[in-house]
């Protein structure tokens, strides 16, 4: 069999799925890198590292949905050209899979960027995770996650998370809003 020459993490897995929020729906690259957000977690994959797509430079500047994305997984060998992917495997089973590129202008590619650098890293008493958004980040990770370095920017913002052993990839995942956490301001009037 030859070696596999496709997509390495999965970062669809951090897409979302609401469909009055397509921009969402989409693993977008930009500088090199794969980007995929919910609007609770967010994933940022070098393709230099993460990809043995082959021609991966011609992914700059579109966006593919997260079905086709989950679709093109399954080939052994997937190929970038203007228009899509095209990808085959050893059984002579192939397809395409074009960009989906409809909107991906100006403010209709979401901020990635701001959401992932902008915050100071503070000391926090306690905070709230939602399991089910670490699960997804871990298997949206490349490689084998022997864990997750995690770094906290206050009770409102999100966590960084870099997965222990890879360069090159982070996530962030927005806190859980606890009780206890909740400022309702004062009663003294």
């Amino acid at each position: 069999m030859a070696e596999k020459q496709n997509f390495l993490g999965k970062p669809h897995l951090c897409c979302g799925e609401d469909t009055n929020r397509p921009n969402l729906q989409r693993v977008y690259f930009i500088d090199g890198y794969a980007y995929a957000s919910d609007a609770h977690c967010l994933i940022k994959q070098s393709l230099f590292y993460y990809t043995k797509v082959i021609n991966y430079e011609l992914l700059e500047g579109h966006s593919i949905h997260r079905n086709s994305f989950e679709n093109i997984l399954k080939f052994q060998i997937a190929q970038a050209n203007d228009e899509g992917i095209e990808c085959w495997d050893e059984n002579g089973k192939r397809a395409f899979f074009p960009y989906n590129d409809e909107n991906y202008k100006g403010d209709n590619v979401p901020g990635f960027e701001a959401i992932l650098n902008h915050n100071p890293i503070v000391s926090l008493p306690e905070i709230g995770i939602d399991a089910t958004l670490v699960d997804k980040v871990s298997k949206a990770f490349a490689g084998n996650n022997k864990g997750f370095k995690l770094q906290f920017c206050g009770i409102d913002k999100p966590m960084r998370c870099y997965c222990v052993g890879y360069e090159e990839q982070e996530a962030v995942i927005m806190p859980m809003v606890l009780e206890e956490t909740i400022d309702f301001g004062s009663d003294a009037d």
